[in-house]
């Protein structure tokens, strides 16, 4: 199981580590409902969450991607997105990036 050390990496301090973690998780999670699942039971998502909070500009987009293919799985599964304040997060992004290619 990757998802131990991904998700420790998602907390390092180092942009670019948090950056290529992040892709990973977003590789992975993409493919199946189950694995998905797997990470929002090992608490990732609030590691992702951070990740975007604490990231700026490029270094942002595998993590927010990578939340919206949790999310998109099912109803249940973005609502614990919804409920560890992910949509908070979003509009922190929408309202101070000036990267327009996050706001998309």
């Amino acid at each position: 199981d990757p998802f131990p050390k991904l998700i420790y990496c998602l907390t390092d301090g180092d942009a670019q580590a948090k950056r290529n973690a992040a892709s990973a998780v977003r590789e992975l999670c993409k493919h199946s409902k189950e694995i998905a699942q797997s990470f929002l039971l090992q608490k990732g998502h609030i590691a992702l969450i951070k990740s975007v909070e604490t990231c700026k500009g490029q270094n942002r987009i595998p993590s927010v991607v990578a939340l919206g293919y949790l999310g998109a799985f099912e109803e249940k599964m973005a609502e614990i997105l919804i409920q560890a304040g992910v949509v908070r997060v979003f509009y922190t992004i929408l309202e101070t990036e000036r990267n327009f290619i996050l706001k998309s």
